[in-house]
């Protein structure tokens, strides 16, 4: 798997980058909790983040955009505490990268504008969060170990 990543042209891409952070950490003191998590990889490319975060998923490249919105929760949360760590930004891109396709990045860009409605909906997930709320999501059950016949057992 690794041998295929590091043959691959978003390796080669993603390789180009002199300014960069791997496996970061990140920090944000927010109201009366802190935020964290630990990037992958953060990139800085003058006014342009971009946030790479490898899977090792065993996924069909017809699946990838599916599989990809298990992630895109834990991705905007990283988009938001960038963006809240680095004001100088005018798009930060998150790019999730499967290592058994790596050619076949699921890639969003944000900018100024459609940040500010990711900030909203992770401010209402944190909100949810810190109040013990925690919706189910049905969405996923025709592909999940706790559903017989597309109903969740949990």
């Amino acid at each position: 798997m690794l041998r295929r990543f590091y043959n691959s042209r978003e390796y080669k891409e993603l390789s180009n980058y002199s300014d960069f952070k791997n496996e970061t950490e990140i920090y944000l003191n927010e109201k009366d909790y802190y935020l964290y998590g630990i990037i992958d990889k953060l990139i800085a490319n003058g006014d342009k983040y971009i946030i790479v975060d490898y899977k090792t998923d065993d996924t069909g490249e017809e699946l990838i955009e599916n599989r990809a919105k298990y992630y895109l929760n834990q991705l905007k949360f990283y988009v938001y505490i960038v963006s809240k760590l680095h004001k100088e930004f005018d798009e930060i891109e998150i790019r999730l990268v499967f290592l058994k396709l790596p050619d076949k990045p699921f890639v969003i860009k944000y900018n100024r504008k459609n940040i500010d409605e990711l900030r909203k909906d992770i401010l209402n997930i944190i909100n949810g969060i810190l109040k013990e709320e925690y919706p189910k999501n049905l969405l996923h059950c025709y592909e999940c170990n706790f559903s017989v016949n597309n109903n969740c057992i949990v």
